[in-house]
Parts: C-alpha cells; sequence; structure tokens
C-alpha cells in the first residue's frame, strides 16, 4: 500500500489490515512518512492542534476533550498540548508527552467541528488548580444573559452530586453578566467579598448587578447603546422603580469602569457598608475630562 497525501490517520490495525507491517510502519516514521502520536495511533502529518484532536478521537471514539483543551476549543483558541482528555473509570489509557488523561463518571459532552468536547463547567472543573483563575474566566464567558443561572443549574444535573471545587468556581464567576466590562466589574466586586447577583429580576426588570444582604443594586450603561432616547427613559424608570423598592441605586458608564475601576469599586463598597464618603469634582480625576482621548479611543 501507498500512503495516500494529506492529513491522514491509522491505528495499528487498520495500517496491518492494509498490508503495512511492523517493520515498514517503524520504516515510515524513521523517514518521516508516518508519526506515531500515541501507542497504536500513526498519522501522516504532524499531530498537532485540532488535527491530533481528530486523531485521538479516531482512535478512541468515547473520549471526551476537557480542562484547558475543552476551554480552547469553547473560546476558538489554538489547542496546545498536552491536550486533556476525559475516559471512563474502567477505560484503558495512559498519559504521555501530548495526552493527559482523567478518568470520572460524569463527562457531559457537546459538539465542536465533529469533536466531543466537555461542558464549560466540566472543563472548569478538569482545569488545573493553579490555573483557577482561567476556569472561572471560562464560566464567565459563556454562562451570561438572562438565562444563564437557569443554564448552570441545568447543567450541573449531569454530575448527580455538585463537587465542592466546581461550586467554589461557580461562585467565583459573574453568572448572567452580559459584557466583559460587569464581568470586571463583578468580579473585583467578588474579590471584595460582595457577591453580585448579575441579570437578577426584580420587579419587572433585569438587573445588572444586586446585592440584595445590603439592598443595593448597580447598572452598567454602556456609552453607545444607552445614548438612545428610548434606552436612557428606560434606565430613569428602572432606577425609581429600584428606589421605590428599598433599594440604593448606583449606575455607571462603561467607560468609567474600564478607566476608573479601583474609584467605581471603592464607591460601591462605600454604599453597600453605609459609609459617607466624598466623590471628587469629575473634571479634576476623570479621563472623560482630563484626557477625553482616551475615551475616544475606546
Amino acid at each position: 500500500m501507498t500512503l495516500p497525501l494529506g492529513r491522514c490517520i491509522f491505528t495499528t490495525q487498520e495500517l496491518y489490515d492494509a498490508g503495512i507491517g511492523r517493520h515498514r510502519i517503524s520504516s515510515l516514521v524513521r523517514r518521516g512518512a508516518l508519526h506515531r502520536a500515541i501507542p497504536g495511533l500513526y498519522t501522516t502529518s504532524r499531530p498537532y492542534g485540532k488535527f491530533l484532536l481528530q486523531a485521538l478521537q479516531h482512535q478512541r471514539p468515547d473520549i471526551v476533550f476537557t480542562g484547558r483543551t475543552a476551554a480552547q476549543l469553547h473560546n476558538g483558541h489554538r489547542v496546545t498540548t498536552p491536550v486533556t482528555v476525559l475516559v471512563a473509570r474502567d477505560k484503558t489509557f495512559r498519559s504521555g508527552l501530548l495526552v493527559t488523561v482523567i478518568r470520572a463518571q460524569h463527562r457531559p459532552f457537546t459538539l465542536i467541528d465533529g469533536l466531543r468536547v466537555a461542558t464549560p463547567l466540566r472543563a472548569a472543573l478538569d482545569i488545573p488548580a493553579e490555573e483557577d483563575g482561567s476556569a472561572v474566566a471560562l464560566l464567565d464567558r459563556h454562562y451570561t444573559g438572562r438565562h444563564a443561572r437557569a443554564q448552570v443549574e441545568k447543567d450541573l444535573t449531569a454530575f448527580g452530586r455538585t463537587p465542592t471545587i466546581l461550586r467554589r468556581q461557580i461562585n467565583g464567576a459573574s453568572i448572567g453578566a452580559d459584557s466583559e466590562t460587569e464581568r470586571t466589574l463583578f468580579r473585583a466586586l467578588r474579590k471584595r467579598g460582595y457577591a453580585f447577583e448579575c441579570n437578577k429580576l426584580v420587579g419587572n426588570y433585569f438587573r445588572d448587578g444586586v446585592y440584595e444582604p445590603k439592598k443595593v443594586m448597580v447598572e452598567v450603561h454602556g456609552h453607545r447603546y444607552h445614548n438612545h432616547i428610548n434606552v436612557q427613559v428606560k434606565d430613569y424608570w428602572k432606577a425609581n422603580d429600584a428606589v421605590a423598592r428599598g433599594y440604593r441605586h448606583l449606575s455607571f458608564s462603561d467607560i468609567c469602569i474600564d478607566l476608573h475601576l479601583a474609584r467605581v469599586v471603592d464607591i460601591i463598597v462605600a454604599v453597600i457598608e453605609g459609609e459617607e464618603r466624598e466623590v471628587e469634582l469629575m473634571g479634576e480625576w476623570h479621563a472623560a475630562w482630563v484626557q477625553p482621548s482616551a475615551v475616544g479611543m475606546r
């Protein structure tokens, strides 16, 4: 048999069936015509990126890509090695230079480009503990919007009992936040000890962030979207409704958060704690006045 051109994947048995024996396989590997990805698996081009994943799944259709590898696939990033795979506890599969194997009973997955990829929750659980920030960022990015919390609870049913580590990761994420600016703000507040609920329905309106223990609401206004008059009118009534329901209501532009995050967080914390704090005139420190070009470049 002559090896076909292009990217092809073969198990050892498939090569045997095609008339290529053990000695010829070794010869083809030495010449660079075949590449050994893992024991029993060969490719006609160097195995890397998604091609490596396709090769692994060709040999082991039952595996699920998880951890850092799943995060890269969910985020559309380049796949790096070693790739992380999830297998059933009773399956034989060893880790190597290109593959890290994790065994687990619960292996919920979705399909991405034909690959079995762990759900964001499962992937976050399998990201190494020293990269916990990456796990939280994955949850932030993939559980957004008004129905995010319900989706998280639905996805958790695949685990039976929620692992403690995963629950901690969920609690550390800004589940439901609509934008990266919102996630940045509410992540910073969590680090200060204040876990806001994102996109929470209170009355007839969804609120960007709510801290129920002290009845504080925070709204983040994107300066492009909230420039429209109908949106502004709605914002006023949402704020009034919050006050009428007994909440303290704070609003910030995305520019304030992007360029003055520490000041924004300090003000919110002061309101939560009931501290009196004088806000300096914006013209003396806010970039919109002091350095308007920084705002224009956003």
